[in-house]
């Protein structure tokens, strides 16, 4: 099979904002996989322009389960009647890593983002800027991983994408999804996560800022 640079392991409709019932439903997974979303309707703070004023602890406007993080350039909304424009999100749940190993964890944002791994900020991408990326390479123990990642929107589109690449991927550039995500950490030792066959996603382009 010839593959992109770039695909989808268990990707089960990364966009589509779910029930914990109908999440594991919609990608033919147990409901304990993916990540719990918090969505805030920010239209009231005036311009945002950095994560750390917004308060990430009052009540969501919105909650849902997501089965990825792959927001690709759109003025949608990220939630079912949410604002398209001043919003921010909090995703948490685990990453589940079956292999030890070297890898290379890669975040796109527009606008602010922040990635947590263990609760350490391991890629900081906060601010206002276009849809740009930014990367880490991290040697990660098998096992579940805390992962969380904050981000906000100020206007124009939005653009969120979180992929990785390493032992558990062949090493081939995918968006971290489907058994990879979980909402409660799992035991790896007697559940190893199944890798799904790989879903070649097609190259996407980002309209130009």
């Amino acid at each position: 099979m010839v593959r992109s640079d770039k695909e989808t392991i268990g990707d089960f409709g990364n966009r589509t904002n779910l029930s914990l019932e109908d999440a594991g439903a919609a990608s033919g997974l147990p409901s304990v996989y993916g990540l719990y979303a918090k969505y805030y309707a920010i239209g009231d703070y005036g311009k945002v322009s950095s994560l750390s004023e917004i308060d990430f602890d009052r009540t969501p406007d919105a909650t849902a389960v997501v089965t990825s993080l792959d927001f690709q350039s759109s003025d949608d909304p990220f939630w079912t009647g949410g604002p398209s424009n001043k919003f921010a999100a909090q995703f948490e749940g685990h990453l589940n890593v079956v292999e030890a190993g070297l890898y290379t964890l890669y975040l796109k944002s527009d606008d602010g983002a922040v990635l947590y791994i263990d609760g350490e900020p391991v890629i900081n991408h906060d601010g206002l800027h276009r849809a740009t990326e930014k990367s880490v390479s991290l040697d990660l123990e098998s096992g579940s991983h805390a992962i969380e990642i904050q981000y906000y929107e100020h206007r124009g589109s939005q653009t969120l994408v979180l992929d990785w690449a390493g032992p558990d991927t062949n090493n081939v550039r995918a968006t971290v999804g489907g058994t990879s995500l979980s909402l409660e950490p799992i035991d790896i030792a007697s559940e190893g996560p199944v890798v799904e066959d790989p879903v070649v996603k097609d190259p996407v382009v980002e309209d130009p800022v």
